[in-house]
């Protein structure tokens, strides 16, 4: 009786000894707790202040106001894409208020929460050491500073929710707990709330699931239809607002995405292009290691996973580029496991000096980029239009397309609301129209400022009359090509025609 309580005292002892043995290799592979996100930490901090200073001297993109005027009214869908965008503006512009500064930081915000789920996932998969790595390659890399920090776009929602479901996934995958699984339907669900790109990340995981052994009995488990069952229901709002809008949502995006039919050579060279100058060596270093790691790949279902989910939107967009140009931002999401592959194998081949030499060239492009900010002649006739603009007498404010009413919208006296009648770039500005509508059908007369910057509109001919032109407003010249040549516009006060 003593020998058997020897025997499993030595038995408890063996088992504590063998748990702090596993302690201490974790905490050699993961750094010290107390210590483990301190230089993350620090990265950070600075990197936030030198996008706060940045943003300083940065015009406000286009596109953001008119996502900022979406934000005003509030919807299940809009015209151009799914409305995430524009519940995240107006909760930011209700904490931060509607100023230019306070829309442009949402950019820097998300791409610092996008950069933490990048170390977070890379800490997960592999050791701090590669974590720091990938962070700094993802935040640093002049792609995602000019495409993400100085701009707040779909895009910025679209790569963190891309990133988040990443992780979630991965955690999936380390754990096999169901609430990961349902998790990750939550966050694929949001994604495709931001951006119809999304669908994309969906199809990567299914091809991962369908070419993983391990993993393809999930297509038997209940919990797999049951997370997939939340995504749908996440998106049915915009489902629900497509079917009630002839489905112009959906029509439009795949117009946009497939419907110029340029020359085959033109769209795919355009795009292999813009994507190795965006990526520079990192596109080919995980490249060239997948290959090499064919083996590796085949037993390690985590750089798997993280090579299907880089690589696919890659090829489709390749694909879809014989038949229409596709758009650098198209893209940006593949980039985050991107940095996380190009860390692991910067590590693994100890390829120090490339590493840091890279981060380098990323930060002379961002000070270029920030030193060659251009500003926006859109801006300066908006702010100029207030010359012309009387808020007592112009109850109706009508600008030529959309193009022109979200600059309207946000630096006219007041931010009223703006309206399009004619023309075919109107887009969400359509749906706007109810009140002007109606009040051409009142019987009283109303005057009606009317701003136009793409020269006389026969239609407007049948809703305005008595048109008298107030002036011409024209901004300095600015030589930059992304910036609108001999951009002016032209106010009028008119009086609604009344039949």
């Amino acid at each position: 009786m003593h020998a058997e309580k020897n025997v499993s005292y030595l038995s408890i002892l063996l088992i504590k000894k063998s748990n702090r043995h596993q302690q201490t290799k974790e905490k050699r592979r993961h750094g010290a707790t107390g210590t483990q996100y301190s230089s993350a930490i620090l990265f950070s901090g600075a990197y936030l202040v030198v996008g706060l200073i940045a943003l300083l001297f940065t015009p406000i993109f286009s596109d953001t106001l008119y996502y900022w005027d979406w934000g005003r009214h509030l919807a299940l869908g809009y015209y151009d894409d799914p409305p995430l965008i524009a519940y995240w503006l107006r909760l930011q512009t209700s904490l931060l208020g509607h100023s230019a500064y306070a829309l442009q930081s949402l950019g820097l915000i998300s791409t610092l929460l996008t950069g933490w789920i990048v170390y977070l996932t890379a800490y997960r998969l592999f050791n701090p050491r590669i974590a720091i790595k990938a962070l700094a390659l993802f935040e640093l890399s002049n792609y995602v500073f000019t495409r993400l920090v100085l701009r707040t776009t779909y895009d910025n929602p679209q790569i963190l929710l891309w990133t988040w479901a990443t992780y979630l996934w991965c955690r999936y995958l380390q754990t096999k707990k169901i609430r990961y699984l349902y998790w990750t339907a939550l966050a694929s669900g949001l994604l495709l709330l931001a951006k119809y790109i999304g669908i994309l990340w969906i199809i990567s995981l299914l091809l991962f699931i369908g070419l993983t052994p391990k993993t393809r009995r999930l297509f038997t488990n209940p919990h797999f239809y049951g997370s997939a069952l939340l995504v749908v229901l996440l998106f049915s709002p915009v489902i629900f607002w497509n079917a009630t809008h002839t489905w112009a949502s959906f029509a439009y995006q795949l117009a946009h995405g497939t419907g110029n039919n340029s020359a085959w050579f033109y769209g795919t060279g355009i795009y292999l292009r813009d994507l190795l100058l965006n990526s520079h060596l990192v596109l080919l270093l995980i490249s060239y290691g997948i290959l090499h790691d064919r083996k590796v790949l085949k037993c390690n279902a985590d750089l798997r996973w993280l090579s299907i989910v880089t690589f696919f939107p890659l090829l489709f967009f390749l694909f879809t580029s014989i038949r229409n140009p596709v758009d650098s931002n198209w893209i940006i999401a593949y980039f985050s496991s991107a940095a996380i592959l190009g860390a692991y194998y910067f590590e693994q081949w100890q390829l120090k000096k490339t590493y840091y030499g890279l981060l380098l060239i990323y930060i002379i492009l961002i000070i270029h980029a920030i030193i060659q900010l251009p500003s926006d002649p859109r801006i300066m006739t908006a702010r100029a239009a207030n010359d012309y603009y009387v808020p007592e007498k112009d109850h109706w404010i009508i600008a030529d397309d959309y193009k022109t009413a979200r600059f309207l919208a946000f630096y006219l006296q007041g931010q009223p609301a703006i309206y399009t009648l004619c023309g075919k770039d109107q887009n969400q500005y359509q749906y706007w129209q109810t009140p002007l509508l109606t009040a051409l059908q009142t019987p009283s007369i109303h005057s009606v400022i009317y701003f136009n910057s793409i020269g006389p509109n026969a239609c407007l001919s049948h809703y305005l009359t008595h048109c008298q032109t107030l002036g011409i407003i024209t901004p300095p010249p600015i030589q930059h090509r992304y910036q609108p040549k001999n951009y002016r516009l032209t106010a009028y006060r008119c009086q609604m025609k009344l039949d």
